[in-house]
């Protein structure tokens, strides 16, 4: 078993623990929650959207706009695009969080992780 080391960027809301995901997730239906935990994702308004884990405890709850790992390679981020896709996508996970529930204003994270 080794180390691997991964980056993730995602566009929705930060936590710093359970605690705190547990208590951003609460409004959930219980449909919706059961289909969290069985699938690890949620499919709302044609948007995935999953938990984001640092060394398995949560940091956040999104949609993944780049899941890069170290064995992968270098890959070529293009800053124009990624603005591009957020201004995009920002309206669509506004109304997707007032429907779900979650009180969070989203906003884009990125986290490098170690597994």
């Amino acid at each position: 078993m080794g180390l691997y080391a991964n980056t993730q960027i995602w566009l929705g809301a930060k936590v710093s623990d359970r605690r705190e995901l547990g208590e951003l997730l609460r409004d959930l239906s219980e449909e919706v929650y059961q289909q969290l935990e069985d699938c690890d994702e949620i499919n709302f308004v044609d948007l995935k959207f999953r938990r984001f884990n640092h060394a398995e405890e949560p940091v956040g709850f999104g949609i993944e706009l780049l899941d890069q790992g170290w064995r992968e390679g270098p890959q070529e981020l293009n800053l124009s695009s990624l603005a591009e896709k957020v201004q995009e996508l920002m309206p669509k996970i506004k109304s997707a969080f007032i429907a779900l529930g979650i009180k969070a204003e989203p906003k884009i994270w990125i986290a490098t992780n170690l597994r």
